[in-house]
């Protein structure tokens, strides 16, 4: 027994938020309904802790066989300042269910919350099919590009449940054109491989899991323009809660039993998946692909998510000035001033941005020469905007020589 002490541990208790709005973001997951959630409500929690004043508890997910609980509480650890809209369903909706645009789940939550949530996580908490998972990938895209229409923008991460296949035969997820979309297969193995007793059986009910709640997590915390794979940021291991001690995929294996080649496929691929790097100690997302291709400007979620959150600050930008009046040149151009007027205005709201180390630079430019009826009196604007770079791969020459 250790020295008798008193131990006191540090804790968030001032429920502080972040004062931008990137952190907001939406969960929906199978489940059982609680005596104060039904199938189809949507809560809104702060913190684990409020999941667990509606019920949903480590009882929860041990009692209904499912991980809940786990992906809030995993959720809440990566970014304890987070906003997170929860729906739960019915065991019966698949994740191309819940992304599809007619019907009310991954639609439902983002129009009820008025375009807040920044990105959604969908997953099941049932054994699944990864053709579901492909499927919704589409399903996800096609909505995303809706709400992007309707001014509520959002990456979609979807579970990869129960990846059944080699690296080898794998579907190309860079293939399906969707770069609003990501899927992680990657999987904290302990959990996978948690026993229960069923009779005189053991059960590993959760060996098809994927750690979306890990993954909404660490994209909440991160910056829009942070890849989630950042060694020195967004390390997953804890040993002393036990959080990937060992990290597998969402097939019950280890990632030690992929070789390097596959592994090197699967990230090729666009699958998002937990590996670790000699001469550290834990497990971190190998990256950030969306299922575009790697020539795609969207081809990586922080690409996807800057994109998005330079829209929203656009459009803030110009809402004030839709219907208003636009003096002309005798030519029927755009005055000078009022170019001034626009190109000064998009360019300030950018620069928080720019300050903000969220992108590099921005520019913005009306065409002078453009005779404004001609078009419908539509004003058009061209924004470029160069991001952050990633430091995706570090090369090196070494050698030894007689003098430097």
């Amino acid at each position: 027994m250790s020295i008798p002490d008193i131990k006191l541990t540090k804790a968030s208790g001032l429920g502080r938020r972040d004062p931008s709005e990137d952190h907001i973001s939406g969960l929906i997951l199978q489940g059982v309904p609680t005596d104060d959630i039904a199938l189809g409500d949507i809560v809104t929690l702060q913190s684990k802790a409020d999941a667990e004043n509606y019920g949903i508890d480590q009882d929860y997910d041990d009692d209904n066989k499912v991980l809940v609980y786990h992906h809030i509480e995993r959720f809440f650890y990566r970014n304890p300042s987070a906003t997170l809209y929860l729906m739960l369903v019915a065991t019966t909706i698949t994740l191309t269910d819940m992304c599809d645009k007619e019907k009310e789940y991954v639609k439902k939550l983002l129009v009820e919350q008025g375009g807040k949530i920044r990105q959604i996580g969908v997953g099941l908490n049932t054994e699944g099919s990864f053709g579901d998972v492909l499927t919704a990938v589409i399903k996800a895209q096609a909505l995303a590009e809706e709400e992007f229409i309707q001014h509520r923008p959002v990456n979609i991460l979807i579970e990869g449940r129960n990846f059944n296949t080699t690296a080898t035969l794998a579907t190309n997820l860079r293939t399906l054109l969707s770069p609003q979309v990501a899927v992680v297969i990657g999987a904290d193995w302990d959990i996978s491989n948690k026993v229960y007793l069923s009779g005189y059986d053991e059960i590993k009910p959760y060996l098809t899991y994927a750690a979306i709640g890990d993954m909404l997590g660490c994209i909440s915390a991160a910056k829009v323009n942070e890849c989630i794979g950042w060694v020195g940021k967004f390390p997953l291991t804890n040993a002393s809660l036990g959080y990937f001690i060992n990290a597998g995929i969402s097939n019950g294996s280890k990632i030690s039993s992929i070789s390097d080649t596959d592994q090197n496929t699967l990230h090729e691929k666009g699958y998002i998946f937990v590996k670790n790097y000699t001469g550290k100690t834990g497990y971190w997302f190998q990256s950030s692909p969306t299922c575009a291709a790697q020539s795609a400007d969207e081809a990586y979620i922080e690409n996807a998510r800057t994109l998005n959150k330079a829209a929203r600050i656009i459009r803030a930008a110009l809402l004030d000035d839709l219907n208003s009046p636009i003096p002309l040149t005798e030519e029927g151009k755009i005055t000078p001033t009022m170019i001034g007027y626009f190109e000064g205005k998009c360019t300030a709201a950018l620069e928080n941005m720019v300050s903000d180390e969220e992108i590099s630079a921005a520019s913005v430019y009306i065409n002078p020469d453009k005779v404004f009826f001609e078009e419908g009196e539509k004003l058009d604007i061209v924004f470029k905007i160069i991001p952050i770079g990633v430091a995706r791969m570090i090369e090196g020459v070494i050698s030894l020589t007689l003098t430097l």
